[in-house]
């Protein structure tokens, strides 16, 4: 197994050079893009739940945040408030991902 590591190393430093370390670091960045495009696509079935909202049904009722009783606000409202805010906090951090992205593969045309 550390041989298959140890020539995995090599062969990342034979394509990337002295870059190799940001391979590593946009691979990482690259699974955390995953797991956040993931979060993004499982947050829409909870807002469609919201919107079929059955007239006696409660989602909220026994949902507390710091002491603060969200029983009586619109589950429409909260619930599209959050996917909005998954949804920019993983534009925002894919916008970072393409832009470093760029930035290493400049270096690498560079060399």
């Amino acid at each position: 197994m550390i041989n298959k590591l140890k020539k995995f190393t090599n062969t990342s430093k034979l394509f990337f050079g002295n870059h190799y370390k940001r391979f590593y670091i946009l691979m990482f960045i690259l699974v955390i893009n995953g797991f956040l495009e993931g979060l993004s696509l499982a947050s829409i079935p909870i807002l469609l739940v919201a919107l079929f909202k059955f007239d006696k049904e409660e989602y909220l009722s026994s949902f507390n945040v710091l002491d603060f009783d969200l029983s009586g606000m619109n589950p429409i409202i909260i619930f599209g408030s959050v996917v909005v805010i998954i949804f920019l906090i993983k534009n925002l951090f894919l916008f970072f991902v393409i832009c470093y992205e760029n930035f290493a593969y400049f270096e690498l045309k560079k060399k």
